[in-house]
């Protein structure tokens, strides 16, 4: 009787240990571009991925942002680090990632007369080139 309640206990622990939620896929890291300079990054682990970007106007006018990825199942935003309440809204399909509407808590990110608004990016080799800001600061 002994052996017949811990085979039913441990079927129990084990049953109750396949019940947990897997981890919700992330977007696969990788670098994307737009161009000779403009580029974006996804790096890290689904539930803790992190992106940024930067595009460039005329001369080096620029937009940048980095910080963490949010979403799931299509629904990605990527809310940068600093001030105000910007979140960048993504448009991810196969090897193309493309940046929503521009609110206006995201005007601190951008150079006057320069806007990430629909800008796309697709991937391209993986490591072939670092996305870094104008400072030479990496994004991801």
């Amino acid at each position: 009787m002994g052996c017949m309640r811990f085979l039913i206990l441990a079927a129990l622990l084990l049953s109750s240990c396949s019940k947990e939620e897997p981890a919700p896929p992330g977007i696969p890291a990788g670098t994307f571009a737009a161009g000779e300079r403009d580029g974006l990054c996804i790096s890290g682990l689904a539930g803790a991925q992190r992106a940024g970007f930067v595009l460039y106007g005329p001369g080096d006018t620029n937009c940048s942002a980095s910080g963490r990825l949010e979403g799931s199942d299509g629904n990605w935003t990527l809310v940068p680090d600093g001030e105000g309440d910007c979140n960048i809204p993504l448009k991810v399909e196969t090897g193309i990632i493309a940046l929503g509407r521009v609110a206006p808590s995201c005007a601190y990110y951008c150079a006057p007369g320069v806007t990430f608004e629909g800008k796309s990016f697709q991937r391209v080799e993986w490591n072939s080139r670092q996305v870094a800001d104008l400072a030479g600061d990496l994004l991801c």
